[in-house]
């Protein structure tokens, strides 16, 4: 089954946390495109309900199989989250899991006092 958030396919986990968002009243955008050229996407980009400096997430489902944690591919991963920590974005990383069973919510709602 493919899921999709305003025509973009997204995974449940994904689709979870744009759902949490929601509840939590960030206002988002899906797959934000870092650098023009570079191929560096984010699953979210989303901005607090209190003024703050906007999120990049990342839902990462490669926990255990793969996805960025093998070889070039976490060199560039990490390459990627520096260069938009540098741009002055703040970068979370969740895995499925974290999201799936509510640890991610949770950990926003205290951590930004929502």
């Amino acid at each position: 089954m493919s899921l999709k958030w305003n025509g973009t396919k997204v995974t449940e986990a994904q689709l979870t946390m744009l759902t949490h968002l929601r509840e939590l009243g960030f206002t988002f955008s899906v797959e934000y495109t870092l650098i023009l050229g570079r191929g560096w996407r984010f699953d979210i980009l989303a901005f607090a309900p209190v003024k703050s400096r906007p999120f990049l997430i990342e839902c990462d489902g490669g926990k255990y199989r793969g996805g960025h944690r093998r070889g070039d591919k976490i060199d560039d991963e990490n390459s990627k989250k520096n260069t938009a920590t540098l741009m002055g974005f703040r970068v979370l990383t969740f895995t499925n899991d974290f999201i799936l069973d509510g640890r991610a919510k949770e950990f926003l709602r205290s951590n930004l006092g929502l």
